[in-house]
């Protein structure tokens, strides 16, 4: 992902595992990307 790193979406999702993290990555990648820029603190400021 661009501008998150795994552990933080590990915590966000709320996954005990980092690697169940990381099979949910393979499969919504697309999503998540959406998500977390539409969700992202920093949008617009810059």
């Amino acid at each position: 992902m661009n501008k998150a790193n795994l552990r933080e979406i590990q915590l966000l999702a709320r996954h005990s595992k980092i690697e169940v993290t990381r099979q949910y990555i393979g499969y919504f990648q697309h999503e998540l990307k959406e998500i977390l820029d539409e969700h992202d603190p920093l949008r617009g400021l810059l």
